[in-house]
C-alpha cells in the first residue's frame, strides 16, 4: 500500500514538469 502523501507530493511534480513543458514548448513556436 503506498503512503497517500508520497503520491499526492508525486502527482504535483508532475503537474509542475508538465506545467514548464507547456511553457517551454510554446516559447519554442
Amino acid at each position: 500500500m503506498a503512503d497517500n502523501t508520497c503520491m499526492e507530493e508525486l502527482e504535483a511534480a508532475i503537474q509542475a514538469i508538465n506545467g514548464t513543458l507547456k511553457k517551454f514548448m510554446q516559447a519554442e513556436e
